[in-house]
């Protein structure tokens, strides 16, 4: 059995790890690999495949996913080229965006049009179902093992082994070699708040130096780390402390280990600082190595309960809605730990987080950063991995970054050639002030430019205000816009000023065929999507054409979006 997956955050990685480990409780043969890692040649040669994969951006493929389906959607394969094959899809996604898991139900739809025999009903996990991934997961993992009862000529219910080897061996070595300076290192510039101090926000205006070429639009890819303070409190309750800085070279100990790691030395405080993700909120793997290796009946028994099926809801209610971190759990658990060897077993890896970049100056990035805090429902403050650990970074700091595409169409070079609205909000700023600074001092953009931003205060959070009103005063085709939500009774936002301004957005689209640009959370397309439909129908005087009309541009890509 063959378990790919797509993932973008990690989610499809841990979903088909759970498959692998499921796999080999039962004794079947797997091999679990990224969609980026197989030679396509080889799929018809497999007996069973299972595919994860995640939504990105606006229903959009993860990166890992792209070359395989442009591989599968080749004109010259057969259709009965995976028709040796037993197949199933599981995606990942969020039901409040409009193209929910559009790769996987693309994905399903092509597996059939190649002759592959599916194995029950595509999975569809939802962020927004109430026992959230495991609500589709857990039904759908059932309906497929029980299909592949014949396929693979096993007894599925059968749990063969019932305490997993850890995922690497950890063999003790001398010496441990630092890694050299990497070709995409970048170092911190200036990391400046930019929001003043009684707003609630803390964005972060962060400069980094590096060997850069970027497009506007692009993204900057940081692969965060955990704090050394936090990792030594780990480490020390862990009771790991005197092994931390021991030299230990990695070898794969079970067939879901990865060659990432395979025969590389590391020490525990590395891998905990910069690869594995132990401040996160813990997922069932974590609750599962500690059943493990529990002594206590209690423990064992509270533990069994949170990682079965039936204990789901109490799960959620004690994790996930809590939203605790690994030292939290382990307070409720006193005394309670497992080997080091069970280290990625038990933690996730550290994932790259995506940033626009909203700078256009070679060999220099700015991104624009939101830190992220909130307290739980106990009133617990708590911070995001990525953004507490930027917020931390000082001048001369090394960061691993990478740049990657972002969805908007400039961002593979093809610019705009007919005047733009740009709508945007919050650090949604970022790929338009890129753009705007890209098209008006680098390419002498005649075309006119209209930037609609919306933020809470003029002077809290509009974050650029004296720089585009002095770009107005210098460029006569750019125009600024602004909606301040909070600094009057009655709440105005960037979709009120679109209404306001109505003749000039229909004249703009209608008549100049301007292109639209959406920057935002997740509300944003939605409600600036709501605003076009409004002028479009003032303006027809038909409800159904007009809609007809905005989906149409909506296809031909005259109007897009980005949205988190």
């Amino acid at each position: 059995m063959l378990i790919l997956y797509a993932t973008q955050t990690g989610t499809a990685q841990y979903v088909a790890e759970r498959i692998a480990k499921d796999a080999y409780r039962k004794a079947v043969d797997f091999r679990i690999r990224g969609m980026d890692e197989i030679d396509y040649l080889d799929l018809p040669n497999e007996k069973v495949i299972i595919f994860v994969c995640s939504t990105t951006g606006d229903g959009e493929a993860p990166e890992q996913m792209v070359n395989l389906w442009k591989f599968l959607l080749k004109r010259s394969l057969p259709g009965d080229f995976l028709a040796d094959v037993s197949c199933s899809v599981f995606g990942l996604g969020d039901s409040s965006y409009a193209k929910f898991n559009y790769p996987a139900k693309k994905l399903w739809k092509r597996l059939i049009q190649l002759g592959a025999k599916m194995i029950g009903d595509r999975g569809d996990g939802d962020d927004q179902h109430p026992l959230g991934v495991d609500g589709a997961f857990l039904p759908w993992i059932k309906s497929v093992w029980e299909g592949l009862r014949n396929v693979l000529q096993c007894d599925v219910d059968k749990q063969e082994i019932t305490s997993l080897p850890s995922k690497y061996k950890f063999i003790e070595k001398e010496e441990y070699n630092t890694d050299i300076l990497k070709d995409n290192s970048a170092f911190v510039v200036k990391n400046e708040r930019i929001t003043t101090f009684d707003h609630f926000q803390d964005i972060r205006l962060i400069t980094l130096d590096g060997v850069f070429d970027y497009n506007p639009g692009d993204v900057a890819a940081l692969k965060p780390q955990n704090l050394p303070e936090y990792v030594e409190k780990l480490l020390t309750r862990l009771d790991w402390l005197k092994y931390a800085d021991t030299s230990f070279e990695l070898t794969i100990n079970r067939p879901d280990g990865s060659n990432h790691f395979h025969s590389k030395c590391w020490t525990l405080r590395k891998l905990l600082t910069e690869e594995l993700d132990c401040y996160s909120i813990p997922r069932k793997s974590f609750f599962e190595i500690l059943a493990q290796f529990s002594h206590d009946e209690m423990f064992t028994e509270r533990l069994n309960h949170f990682i079965s099926p039936e204990g789901l809801d109490d799960f959620l209610d004690y994790n996930q809605r809590m939203k605790k971190t690994v030292l939290e759990v382990l307070e409720d658990f006193p005394g309670l730990k497992f080997p080091y060897e069970y280290a990625f077993d038990a933690f996730p890896l550290i994932k790259s987080r995506c940033f626009s970049i909203s700078s256009c100056i070679k060999n220099r990035i700015e991104l624009v950063v939101g830190i992220v805090n909130y307290k739980t429902k106990m009133k617990v403050p708590r911070e995001g991995l990525c953004t507490r650990w930027l917020a931390t970074l000082t001048q001369n700091t090394k960061v691993n970054l990478s740049i990657k595409k972002g969805s908007f169409t400039f961002s593979n070079g093809v610019l705009p050639t007919t005047p733009i609205i740009l709508c945007c909000a919050g650090t949604g700023i970022a790929p338009m002030r890129s753009l705007i600074y890209y098209l008006l001092i680098h390419q002498d953009f005649k075309q006119e430019i209209y930037l609609f931003f919306g933020c809470r205060n003029k002077n809290k959070d509009d974050i650029f205000y004296k720089e585009f009103n002095e770009l107005s005063n210098s460029y006569p085709n750019f125009t600024y816009f602004y909606a301040y939500s909070r600094d009057q009774p009655n709440k105005v936002y960037i979709q009120n000023i679109l209404l306001q301004n109505q003749s000039l957005i229909w004249s703009l689209i209608n008549h100049k065929k301007a292109s639209v640009y959406i920057s935002g959370n997740t509300s944003l397309p939605k409600e600036i999507k709501k605003s076009l439909l409004e002028i479009f129908t003032n303006n027809l005087k038909n409800d159904i054409i007009a809609n007809q009309h905005i989906e149409q541009l909506i296809k031909e890509r005259k109007i897009q979006w980005e949205a988190w």
